[in-house]
Parts: C-alpha cells; sequence; structure tokens
C-alpha cells in the first residue's frame, strides 16, 4: 500500500477515537445550552435553535463515523484473511480483535500490520 493511502486509511482508523471526544464535548456543550440559554425569554419546555442545529450536526458526524467503522471493519476483515505474512492462528486472531475490540483493535492493526509494512513498489 503506498504512503498516502496509508495515511488517508490512518485518519480514518482514529477518527473514531476523536470522535469520542468530540461527542462529548458537544454533549456538554448541548447540556450547558440548554441550561443556560433559556434566560432569554424562550418558551419553557422548548429547546433553543442552537440545541436543534447542534443535534442535527452530531447526528450527521454519528451516521457517518457508525458508516464508517463499519467499512473499515470489512477492510480489516479481508485484509487480515488476505494477509500472506499472517499464518492461519494470526489470521484468527486478528479478525477476533477487529471484530470484538472494534475500534480499539483496528488501530492496533493499522499500526502492526499496515504502517510499518514497507511499501510495494508498483511496476
Amino acid at each position: 500500500m503506498a504512503r498516502p493511502l496509508k495515511i488517508l486509511l490512518g485518519i480514518a482508523t482514529f477518527w473514531p477515537i476523536f470522535y469520542i471526544f468530540i461527542f462529548l464535548a458537544f454533549t456538554l456543550f448541548s447540556v450547558l445550552t440548554m441550561v443556560f440559554m433559556r434566560a432569554d425569554g424562550g418558551i419553557p419546555g422548548e429547546p433553543p435553535p442552537e440545541f436543534i442545529a447542534g443535534m442535527l450536526a452530531l447526528t450527521f458526524f454519528h451516521f457517518f463515523t457508525i458508516i464508517e467503522l463499519l467499512g473499515l471493519m470489512i477492510f480489516y476483515i479481508v485484509h487480515a484473511i488476505k494477509d500472506p505474512q499472517l499464518d492461519a492462528n494470526e489470521k484468527i486472531m486478528w479478525v477476533l480483535v477487529v471484530v470484538l475490540v472494534g475500534f480499539i483493535g483496528m488501530p492496533i492493526y493499522f499500526i502492526l500490520r499496515v504502517w510499518k509494512r514497507p511499501e510495494q513498489q508498483t511496476v
């Protein structure tokens, strides 16, 4: 795999970990918005427009991350199965790691099996 593709795959692989922190920060911001923005005389019980816009953005990123995780899981399972440098036991182990540990196992596989492997020469 060429270095630019490795970099793109690495960004995609580490995105879910960064997204967790973005999600937590955004959730905290949304809760604080709900608590403190009602001082403007808005209707009690009705969320402010900032909250609704934020939830729509968060929903988009949430669906994007879920679809990306499914695609990455398929990619890493196929990559582990087709890797000629792995024996049968290692292939089973890596497939189980990717499936059971998910977004924690994928970066580990990426670092150990994709990033450290030398780039293939194209003829």
